[in-house]
């Protein structure tokens, strides 16, 4: 049995543990109205990540099939991150300035368009692809979580505290779902043997049936003093102004960019590592995803009764930063005689790494449901995005100019190495950020959107 197999048993042996532990926990409210606003926020949620897991993994592999080159898959790439960065301010404008519910419902036919044109092989037509998914990102990334606030907070009134559950539900059924659609992927593209561009064909009628969902079952409660007149640009900039004038908003926003463009430079740089084990890639990914579940898990009993949501926001990093500075030591050319051993530990410190990114998750929604102001919410979610995709576009860039695997392994090492000293930066970050938020004290959402007009 390979160090995979047996992971895979451990791992899902911890889960059941963690989910029997919380299902016999009496903290999570039973609010008929939460749990039916719960559901109408995931069923379009889960479909949208589904039909995003469902096509990931076979993007390298589409764009190989056609005959194109390491350089021009990364053009691709970059292309796609770069369309987020570029677009998504101008997606959150829109979202804030006319409604959530319709940019979600874009949300599906901007990644259909995207999955369509993976059945071209021209470049261009691949490339245009990427900026519409780049485009579609930026929407699951912040048109969802903005509207589940809105209606949580302002139209329901719920308490703050409840976002903890929601979000960390949505975490672990965003793993959930990776897993499952990981599984139909490889019967459609394998088992089937219909071809690496078929999950793009299946993530099509997913992606339409989340508009159609949003279309026919979300209401629209998004503020009524909101001033559709006022020019994009110029809400843009004054909620770019706002992120610079809040010195809380703007600490988490360093943590936020920093940690989330690790988070996506791991996504890269995991598989060149674990190569010479040969792995079976879905078996890993799995791996990944149950790790990921049970830090979900591990945040709700940790803030149902030992910490606070600044406090996990620490822990979070702490976990992190530790398990990627063991990846930076076990990649260092210093141990290559004992690759096979070292690779091994990798996996190990790889699981610890996903665990720490389902804790932070949830907590990161939750404070950003906290601290950013309504009317301007999915614009300064977006704009805290920006420097995420201008870090993995600057890592796409380095890794890939290497050719050599030797010279790439040298290069994903000296990536980590960046990581874990931003990491560092990032812990310090999340005890000023600690320090800030309990001192401030919150105003209501007329007093924020008073600021943010002034600024």
């Amino acid at each position: 049995m390979t160090i995979f197999e047996q992971a895979l048993i451990i791992l899902i042996i911890i889960a059941f543990i963690f989910i029997k532990m919380i299902a016999s926990d009496k903290t999570e409210t039973t609010n008929i109205e939460f749990k039916k606003l719960q559901i109408n926020y995931f069923i379009p949620f889960f479909l949208a990540t589904f039909a995003d897991w469902i096509q990931g993994p076979y993007v390298y592999k589409v764009y190989k099939d056609y005959g194109y080159d390491e350089k021009n898959i990364a053009l691709l790439y970059i292309a796609g991150f770069a369309s987020s960065m570029v677009f998504g301010t101008v997606v959150g404008s829109v979202a804030d300035k006319f409604g959530r519910k319709l940019i979600c419902m874009l949300y599906g036919i901007a990644y259909s368009i995207c999955c369509l044109t993976k059945f071209s092989p021209d470049f261009y037509t691949l490339l245009y692809g990427r900026v519409f998914g780049g485009i579609a990102t930026s929407i699951l990334f912040s048109g969802f979580e903005s509207w589940y606030v809105n209606e949580h907070l302002h139209f329901y009134m719920f308490p703050v505290e409840w976002l903890n559950f929601t979000f960390a539900r949505a975490t672990f059924g965003s793993g959930l779902f990776a897993i499952v659609s990981g599984f139909i992927a490889h019967i459609f593209a394998d088992t089937l043997d219909f071809g690496a561009i078929s999950p793009f064909a299946v993530a099509v009628p997913f992606l339409m049936g989340t508009s159609v969902y949003i279309f026919f079952k979300w209401d629209e409660h998004y503020d009524p003093k909101a001033n559709k007149s006022t020019l994009l640009s110029s809400s843009m900039f004054s909620s770019l102004k706002f992120l610079f004038s809040d010195p809380c908003l703007f600490t988490l926003g360093i943590v936020q960019s920093i940690y989330e463009g690790i988070m996506y430079t791991f996504i890269f740089a995991w598989t060149p590592v674990l190569e010479v084990l040969s792995p079976p890639l879905g078996l890993v990914f799995s791996c990944f995803m149950i790790s990921l579940m049970i830090g979900s898990k591990i945040y709700s009993i940790m803030i149902s009764k030992y910490f606070t949501p600044e406090s996990m926001l620490s822990v979070t990093l702490y976990t992190s930063t530790f398990s990627i500075a063991i990846i930076t030591v076990l990649t260092s050319s210093a141990l290559d005689s004992y690759r096979f051993l070292s690779t091994n530990l990798c996996f190990v410190a790889f699981l610890f790494y996903e665990v720490s990114v389902g804790m932070y998750c949830p907590v990161t929604g939750y404070l950003r449901g906290r601290i950013i102001p309504e009317k301007a919410r999915a614009t300064i979610t977006n704009w805290l995005r920006v420097p995420t995709n201008m870090i993995t576009c600057f890592t796409l860039i380095f890794i890939k100019n290497e050719d050599a695997e030797g010279s790439k392994l040298r290069a994903i090492h000296s990536v980590f190495v960046v990581c874990t000293l931003c990491l560092v930066l990032c812990l310090v970050m999340t005890f000023c950020f600690k320090k800030l938020y309990v001192e401030k004290k919150f105003s209501s959402d007329s007093n924020k959107d008073i600021q943010l007009n002034a600024s």
